[in-house]
């Protein structure tokens, strides 16, 4: 993963410097054609068809045959030949046009969104299936193109490959966002929602024609060939009836009359558009999606926003925004957790800061910690005499804490003192795994923490790495007891408290586990609920069944509470005692 030279890794408090590389030294400065960003990395394609990506990699979603995260721009690792006319980043993937209309796809394929026809998550650009020639290409959860034929294909989901959509129009461009919208071949607007994907889309009433669409989770837009802005939909920023009507929400308001633009870019109750004199401006009844802006700047009518570059572009996220100059010049300003703003720093920035120029090829890893790329880090706790040139165990709980603010699982205190405790700073309430069938997404956000934080802890601490013993109470003890079964060979064991212990690992995965002697401890409860009672039985069921060591301690008179000092710490005893 990268840093950049002379900067800090700031984790949990504690500051690691990066040894600069001798060898990475920027290429020729990029003139920037278009930048184009998602939820956590942003990619960038220059005129000449070379497509850079920065920020988080975990599912190799920067396609530059890594999954090392990136502070600045990182060159796509391609087929030599291979040059792109436009790129797509969604949500955890990322998609691009070659000049000769064949879409390429790389990052997470889980949900089938790269195309390929397998779910195999893939670091390096891969073709989409069917040999297909695109002219449009989207992406955001699913993938959707228009081909040269002009009819909308999309894929992922339950399609592993393109998929035609619409069948009776004709598309010219197409837009996924909070829904999809596309232009058609006489430039009418037709959005639907992307679960929807498969119905016949109605045309906006009005017989307007744009040029360029928008599509928002409570509205959508459109800018006319002449720079006229229209929007409709539930919430349209700047007009006076909000909510509209069934009846009249899908009615193009005329938004900012006085005024002309390039693009309109839609938050949950503002707006802002980049004028064809490339001006920001921003109107609305809530904070601007324009980073920088204070809420209380933001009106009911059209306000200039104070950015000295003139842009010809401009992209937003809910936590950054990025803008392209006349002369191919990149600006980025917002957040920038996990170096998304391409400037070579994890700093947030209020106003724009030119994006870096790329590492060459090869030149990108610099030696020193690993990046956590993360919005909230873990805090890494000590123990109150540490030794540094001592190697220590690892425990990492998982919320709901327990405990004060100031002392984190407090009463384990005195039981946990000669180990390194890791403490993720996100909290998640108890009732946010009650009625979820798949909190995946909850899930998804602690693992992918865990596995970016404890190297990098590591990296700076003298840690057992063959010990570390996840811990948690109700949800978080599922994640504890999931994290263990998905990464076998990363974690010795689990300590869950008030846990269902309900994911199942594939056979092999727990095959790994007893060949490493790994071993779990369940604390339950005597009054908890009988269907805990009975889904722990049968996890300890299949751990026996593998010859994976487990206990079970019976909490009495109580019902979902944590574990006593003592009785956790004769858990921490088995997990960790001699093999």
């Amino acid at each position: 993963m990268l840093l950049p030279p002379r900067s800090l890794l700031i984790l949990g408090g504690l500051a690691f410097a990066a040894v600069p590389s001798d060898s990475s030294q920027p290429v020729t400065p990029v003139v920037w054609r278009s930048i184009s960003a998602g939820p956590e990395h942003t990619c960038g394609l220059s005129v000449d068809g070379v497509a850079y990506c920065w920020g988080w990699n975990l599912y190799g979603q920067l396609g530059d045959g890594t999954r090392n995260s990136r502070y600045i721009p990182v060159p796509v690792a391609v087929r030599a030949g291979l040059r792109f006319q436009s790129l797509a980043v969604g949500d955890q993937h990322t998609c691009g046009l070659s000049v000769d209309g064949t879409a390429w796809c790389w990052g997470d394929n889980r949900n089938g969104a790269l195309g390929d026809r397998t779910r195999v998550t893939r670091v390096s650009p891969v073709a989409v299936a069917g040999r297909l020639r695109f002219k449009s290409i989207s992406a955001s959860g699913i993938t959707c193109a228009v081909a040269e034929s002009g009819i909308l294909y999309c894929w992922g989901g339950s399609s592993l490959e393109p998929v035609a959509v619409a069948e009776q129009r004709r598309f010219v461009s197409i837009d996924v966002g909070g829904r999809l919208c596309g232009l058609t071949a006489d430039s009418t607007a037709v959005c639907w929602n992307e679960m929807d994907e498969y119905r016949e889309p109605a045309a906006l009433p009005g017989g307007l024609r744009f040029a360029r669409l928008t599509p928002g989770a409570r509205a959508d837009c459109g800018v006319t060939a002449d720079g006229a802005a229209y929007c409709w939909g539930e919430f349209v920023p700047g007009r006076q009836e909000n909510p509209a009507p069934a009846s009249r929400a899908m009615e193009p308001f005329r938004v900012a009359s006085g005024q002309r633009f390039r693009s309109i870019h839609l938050g949950q109750s503002s707006a802002c558009g980049l004028t064809l004199e490339g001006v920001l401006y921003c109107w609305g009844e809530g904070p601007a999606p324009i980073p920088g802006v204070p809420e209380q700047a933001v009106s009911t009518v059209p306000a200039p926003v104070a950015v000295e570059q003139r842009f010809v572009s401009l992209t937003l996220t809910p936590s950054r925004a990025f803008g392209v100059t006349a002369d191919g010049v990149a600006y980025g300003w917002g957040q920038s957790g996990g170096g998304l703003l391409g400037d070579g720093t994890t700093i947030d920035r209020p106003t724009p800061v030119r994006v870096a120029e790329p590492a060459a090829a090869g030149a990108t890893d610099i030696p020193g910690p690993p990046v956590v790329v993360r919005r909230t880090v873990t805090r890494l706790i000590l123990p109150a005499n540490y030794d540094p040139a001592r190697t220590y165990p690892v425990i990492v709980f998982f919320p709901p804490l327990l405990g004060s603010e100031t002392r984190p699982m407090g009463r384990y205190t005195s039981v946990v003192s000669d180990y390194v405790v890791m403490l993720p700073t996100d909290t998640v309430r108890r009732d946010s795994f009650d009625g979820q069938e798949d909190p995946s997404e909850i899930f998804e956000r602690f693992e992918r923490g865990l596995l970016a934080d404890l190297p990098a802890v590591a990296a700076t601490h003298r840690l057992d790495t063959t010990r570390v013993v996840l811990v948690g109470f109700s949800g978080g003890g599922d994640m504890a007891w999931t994290f263990v079964q998905r990464y076998p060979t990363r974690f010795s064991g689990a300590i869950l408290m008030g846990s269902r212990a309900g994911y199942r690992a594939p056979l092999a995965n727990l095959q790994r586990l007893a060949q490493r002697r790994a071993r779990f401890f369940f604390a339950l409860g005597d009054g908890e609920a009988p269907g805990t009672l009975t889904a722990v039985r049968s996890a300890m069921t299949l751990l026996q069944r593998n010859g994976i060591e487990h206990r079970f301690a019976s909490i009495p008179e109580s019902d979902h509470v944590p574990a006593p000092a003592a009785m956790f710490a004769e858990a921490l005893a088995f997990v960790l005692g001699p093999r």
